[in-house]
């Protein structure tokens, strides 16, 4: 039986419900209950049965890999864009899909948000499709596929070894190019010649 692959979506400008949580986020609020019951000493013995006992260092370890120090409480609408984007990722990359799928990952973040990102993808094993026009965080990509009108076009590398491939490309087009350029005004050339001779004969 084969299983279809499990896949995260980061978008690039998610909505998310009013009063929502960084626990709502992670898909771990209910959870949280529990273990507050349990600190309480009202959980049930089934509650008891069932509660993640490491459920709260590992969020806290997910959101320090994005350097986040929010506790799963906070509310989403008191972070900034950058935050909740990291918020996300750090979501994402806790729940452990096989792929991961992300819009325009480091948009609204400063140079620091940036590279907990990025580091956060190098430690990453699964597979990451990235749509984004940060070249630093496309250098970091094992392939770029461009996408033109077209088609899309696949080059087995980061982005540096794309931008060499494109300028590689460019120089034998224009050579190309030129040749054809010659080759039409060579052509045109002997074809007048052709036609002025075939005017004496005529005339002859």
């Amino acid at each position: 039986v084969i299983r279809p692959a499990s896949v995260g979506l980061l978008q690039q400008n998610p909505d998310y419900q009013e009063g929502a949580t960084i626990a709502d986020l992670f898909g771990v609020a209910d959870q949280l209950v529990v273990l507050e019951k349990a600190d309480r000493g009202e959980a049930t013995p089934e509650d008891l049965v069932h509660a993640d006992w490491t459920l709260e260092t590992r969020l806290r370890t997910a959101l320090g890999k994005l350097g986040l120090d929010h506790g799963p409480l906070t509310a989403l609408d008191r972070l900034s864009g950058g935050q909740r984007t990291r918020a996300s990722l750090a979501a994402l990359l806790f729940l452990g899909p096989e792929a991961l799928l992300l819009d325009e990952p480091t948009n609204h973040l400063d140079q620091g948000g940036r590279r907990f990102v990025v580091e956060a993808l190098r430690d990453w094993r699964g597979c990451i499709v990235v749509a984004s026009h940060d070249r630093a965080l496309l250098d970091e990509m094992d392939a770029i596929v461009e996408l033109t009108s077209v088609g899309a076009k696949v080059y087995g590398g980061n982005y540096r070894y794309y931008r060499a491939k494109k300028v590689a490309e460019q120089t034998t087009a224009e050579h190309a190019l030129a040749v054809a350029e010659r080759t039409v005004v060579s052509t045109r050339a002997r074809a007048q010649v052709a036609a002025e001779r075939k005017a004496r004969r005529d005339r002859q």
